[in-house]
Order: structure tokens, then sequence, then C-alpha cells
């Protein structure tokens, strides 16, 4: 593997972890939403 392979690797891996983050904030809104909703 190439320096630049590697470094294509790592960029993919960080927008993956990126998504995968976001994904987690958009559901935990979600639940704190619907536990508001059940809660009044």
């Amino acid at each position: 593997m190439i320096a630049k392979e590697y470094l294509s690797q790592a960029y993919k891996i960080d927008n993956d972890i990126n998504s995968k983050l976001e994904q987690v904030a958009f559901f935990r809104d979600l639940a704190i939403k619907a536990t508001r909703f059940f809660e009044d």
C-alpha cells in the first residue's frame, strides 16, 4: 500500500465516522423528542 492509498483509506474512514456521529446525534434528538411526547 502506497502513501496515497493509505491516506485515501484514512480519509474515507474519517468520513464514515463523521457520518455515524451525525446519525447518533439525529437519533439522540429523536429519542429526546419521543420521550417528551410520551411524558406529556
